[in-house]
């Protein structure tokens, strides 16, 4: 990944609101393997979801943290995601105010972020592979794990300028893929997406008893 595309995601933390169009694909990659030559990040996260605001749009508030690697410096980030629109602000925060947001969100992810640049552009193919329960538990105890613990079914971002901008072929093969956006899906394929988001990939609160 350039520095430059480094440097842009990391000016959007600034409180300052911006647009974040981008797409949402769903799939199981043909090969996992090619996950591991590219850079990744360890993302755990957690959001308080808005169904419909007084305006009728629909969003979230969510907190992130973010590790590069193993052996990265935690970031705390927050971030207000009006997904109607695709506004969105975003600012750093307090490890504190991080564990604070957890204890009262029920609705977590823990993942690893892996980043694919497309050539010749700043966009970047982001695919989020989602811890099963024991490897989540074990990374809470402090053990490096990733890889063969992940769940099939991975997500893929990718940020565009204008949701009409032509969307590039993937840099990997997949062997099952969901690329219609929400709304425009077959009822199989949101039946899929809905059974990810409510029953796979879920987080294992660290605060639950």
């Amino acid at each position: 990944m350039s520095r430059a595309w480094q440097i842009a995601l990391e000016a959007e933390a600034n409180g300052q609101l911006h647009k974040e169009p981008e797409h949402d694909f769903y799939a199981i990659l043909a090969n996992p393997q090619v996950l591991y030559d590219q850079r990744w990040e360890q993302q755990e996260q957690w959001v308080i979801r808005v169904d419909k605001a007084p305006d009728g749009s629909r969003g979230l508030v969510r907190v992130r943290k973010t590790v590069q690697g193993f052996d990265g410096v935690p970031v705390y980030e927050s971030a207000i995601k009006n997904k109607t629109d695709s506004d969105e602000v975003e600012t750093t925060i307090t490890e504190d105010m991080f564990k604070a947001f957890r204890r009262l969100s029920s609705d977590g992810q823990i993942k690893d972020r892996y980043f694919f640049p497309v050539p010749g552009s700043d966009r970047v193919f982001e695919v989020d592979c989602f811890l099963t329960p024991e490897a989540q538990i074990a990374r809470h105890q402090g053990y490096n794990v990733k890889g063969q613990r992940y769940h099939e079914w991975v997500k893929i971002d990718f940020e565009v300028h204008n949701k009409r901008d032509p969307i590039p072929e993937f840099p990997f093969e997949v062997s099952q893929v969901i690329m219609k956006p929400y709304g425009s899906r077959t009822p199989e394929d949101e039946k899929i997406v809905n059974n990810l988001y409510k029953k796979v990939w879920v987080a294992v609160h660290p605060n639950a008893k």
